[in-house]
């Protein structure tokens, strides 16, 4: 690795040995992370001016950019600032990194040594640490490398160690029954007790709600059921709630997050409605390399009594057992794991087929018939907005597979059909048309150069005779406004030949590689799911039972197929 390294290096001194007036295009990045006592460390000004002073006093830099990461820590590279300046240094927006020091880089050392020994050597990006004394076109940057992976080392540590001592005074606090998640729960809003620590308390907004949903459940009402009559009266969903306070929208097109099925259920589950904290749900260590890890419920810790419950015990458990009772109802009532099917079928078509009344994700639905000892299955697709969010608000636009099946087979064959006519239509004018047509339109450009030339041979003979006055003034101007009208004709000509020569070259059949792969489906007997995915782009399903289908090359096919009938009928009126 170090041998490489130094090749690389030799490469990159020997490059600006070869440019000794190359100005170098410098980034600058900053960054600040916060502390465990959640206080930032350094202003990114300061950081900003350190390296600005550094640049200045080397003339062959210029700073053009600047990237700033605020409250950000510096084991994550997935950076919003710091992936920028990655962009930018592989659109050779800049080819040098300044920071203050190794650590505003970064504080992971296998990270940050990947960067420095391999990356930014091999896209020739100079790299400058100012602390650290550190400029990586600097004959003396090996001899300094030592002290940055030693730099870079304790970086690490600190960050593990920091995130050791961040991780013990959170769970100081979630013992202590403090609040600690992020959003409070849907019904709540976060606050401060007497004592100064985070806790939540009922919304008035929106804690009725999560009571109305508590006693629908325990009435016997559907998830499914209550998130439509939420979104028939245009309640907020929790989420656009949280993002803009608004309790009601304006219209149900207003946004794409509305209430669900899944919502309800977690609302129906969640006991911090009981007025109960449950903390230490989730692992995320440095250490360890964990990131929010799911822990059992048992390593939950629980917390009595640390808000004011909005649900009573008495209904939050009535509605667990109606749940239960619904989910043992929901199984079948005998096996059928081992019984004959006839029917059963992957989605061919996920992420495919929308309503095109209101623009939904088709959901496809099943139901299924026993006879004989055979589960026959049967599907269709329904508007996902009709199925899940509301009944009143959107129409019942619903397919059969089959049908569906049906009419993509008929489009697809009649697209094959019509990009396997193209082909032989491309091949015929390769064959008779092109090399002929392309010989004639370079006789024709070799024609206009002769003319030009005699016209302008003849624009200076007229010029001398007119000088030696053997012409007037008005034979001069009449003979050589002549010239120019034919001058301009040949402009004209040599247009046309540059349109024609550019469409028979787009028709060259090295250009159209893709129709031989889009024509092997020819001879196509079914629909699969590679087959559908492979020549379908989207399906648009109506109400009044109208389909759209959106092919793939669609649009180039259009092209061909216009381009294509340009070229032949302009070789025609030639061989004509």
């Amino acid at each position: 690795m170090v041998r490489t390294r130094n090749r690389q290096m030799k490469q990159a001194e020997a490059f600006v040995q070869a440019s000794p007036k190359k100005i170098w295009k410098a980034g600058i990045y900053t960054r600040i992370s916060v502390d465990i006592n959640g206080e930032k460390r350094e202003s990114l000004e300061t950081q900003k001016l350190i390296a600005l002073s550094y640049a200045e006093s080397h003339p062959d830099i210029e700073v053009v950019k600047f990237y700033k990461d605020d409250g950000i820590s510096g084991t994550k590279f997935d950076r919003d600032d710091f992936v920028r300046m990655l962009g930018d240094i592989k659109t050779k927006e800049i080819n040098t990194v300044i920071v203050k020091d190794l650590s505003r880089f970064g504080r992971d050392l296998e990270e940050v040594s990947k960067y420095l020994e391999k990356i930014f050597p091999f896209m020739q990006v100079r790299f400058i640490s100012v602390n650290d004394n550190y400029d990586s076109i600097s004959p003396e940057c090996d001899n300094q490398m030592l002290g940055i992976m030693i730099s870079n080392l304790a970086n690490d540590m600190y960050a593990k160690d920091a995130s050791v001592k961040m991780t013990s005074a959170m769970k100081i606090k979630m013992e202590s029954g403090e609040y600690c998640g992020g959003d409070a729960p849907y019904g709540y809003k976060r606050a401060r007790d007497e004592k100064g620590k985070s806790t939540t308390v009922p919304d008035p907004l929106t804690a009725p709600y999560v009571v109305e949903i508590f006693e629908k459940l325990a009435a016997g009402q559907s998830y499914l059921k209550i998130s439509r009559e939420f979104n028939t009266m245009l309640l907020a969903s929790p989420r656009v709630y949280a993002r803009t306070g608004k309790l009601f929208l304006d219209r149900i097109d207003e946004t794409d997050m509305h209430w669900q099925s899944s919502v309800i259920k977690q609302i129906a589950e969640n006991r911090h409605y009981l007025g109960n904290t449950y903390s230490h749900k989730t692992r995320t260590s440095l250490l360890t390399k964990e990131k929010n890890v799911m822990l059992d419920k048992e390593e939950w810790i629980e917390h009595v009594n640390t808000h004011k419950a909005i649900v009573s015990a008495e209904l939050f458990e009535k509605v667990q057992n109606v749940i239960k009772l619904k989910q043992e109802k929901a199984l079948p009532k005998k096996d059928l794991s081992n019984m004959q099917t006839h029917g059963k079928q992957d989605n061919k078509y996920v992420g495919l087929i929308y309503c095109g009344d209101c623009g939904a994700n088709m959901v496809r639905r099943y139901y299924y018939s026993e006879k004989n000892g055979v589960l026959y299955y049967n599907y269709y697709f329904i508007c996902g907005n009709y199925a899940k969010i509301s009944k009143e608000k959107y129409n019942c636009n619903r397919w059969k597979e089959e049908v569906i099946d049906e009419l993509v087979y008929r489009a697809l064959i009649m697209q094959l059909k019509t990009v396997c006519e193209l082909k032989t239509q491309l091949k015929r004018f390769n064959g008779e048309y092109f090399e002929t047509f392309q010989k004639y339109l370079n006789r024709e450009q070799s024609k206009i150069v002769q003319l030009n030339k005699r016209n302008e041979a003849r624009r200076f003979e007229l010029y001398e005779q007119y000088v030696s006055g053997e012409i007037d003034t008005d034979a001069y101007n009449r003979m050589t406004e002549r010239i120019t009208v034919v001058e301009k004709d040949l402009v004209t000509r040599q247009k046309e030949i540059e349109k024609s020569r550019k469409i028979t070259e787009k028709l060259c059949k090295k250009n159209f590689s893709w129709l031989a792969e889009f024509s092997k489906g020819k001879n196509l007997e079914f629909l699969t799911k590679d087959v559908v995915r492979s020549y379908i782009k989207k399906i648009s399903l109506y109400e009044d039972k109208r389909i759209e289908i959106e092919f793939k090359f669609q649009d180039e096919i259009q092209a061909l197929s216009e381009i294509l009938e340009e070229g032949v009928i302009r070789c025609q009126m030639v061989n004509a």
